[in-house]
């Protein structure tokens, strides 16, 4: 039993809101199994993707950067796509149609979801290419040596460097916020 204090994490499924109350300490195993019970599949039949990897049922859920209130996505095995077709199909509540044509149709959408991300992942790089450019300032005017008043241009110094990491800190979150996920 872990005595680490629990998380609640999303771990969105279709349209259901899956939200699952566990120890910060856990490993994507122990979620995978809690998930399992809330949506009904076995766990072999589906995968826990954060930050757009899957992960693995060892990987540990803080050393990955699971906090309260991240996002955990479900995404179902070819496999139990595959099995869940068969039993569709069986029962004559759905078309045998070929798997290829069945996931073109909504490529177009996906792909512009996907484009959109990368255009905003494209600001928030340039964002922060500037505030890099700001850092080595910051660097070259500290190693250049101190002024004749130093105290003055090293409470300058720090204060700005005080401000680029907050503003960098910011477009780390924004990059963070990024609903990334796409069909992975």
């Amino acid at each position: 039993m872990s005595t680490s204090h629990k998380i609640s994490v999303h771990c969105p499924y279709k349209l259901q809101k899956c939200i699952v109350d566990i120890p910060a300490d856990n490993s994507f195993g122990d979620l995978k199994v809690l998930v399992s019970e809330r949506i009904g599949i076995e766990p072999r039949f589906f995968k826990l993707v954060f930050r757009g990897r899957e992960r693995s049922e060892g990987d540990a859920l803080y050393a990955a950067g699971v906090k309260d209130g991240s996002k955990v996505v479900v995404v179902e095995t070819e496999e139990y796509l595959q099995k869940r077709r068969k039993e569709l199909t069986s029962h004559g509540l759905f078309d045998d149609v070929p798997m290829e044509e069945d996931s073109q149709a909504g490529a177009p959408a996906v792909a512009e979801e996907h484009d959109e991300v990368k255009r905003q992942i494209e600001a928030i790089r340039g964002e922060v290419d500037d505030l890099n450019a700001q850092v080595r300032e910051l660097q070259e005017s500290a190693q250049s040596g101190p002024p004749s008043d130093a105290g003055d241009s090293r409470a300058d110094s720090d204060k700005k460097l005080k401000i680029v990491m907050e503003l960098l800190t910011q477009k780390l979150l924004k990059l963070d916020s990024l609903d990334a996920s796409g069909s992975a």
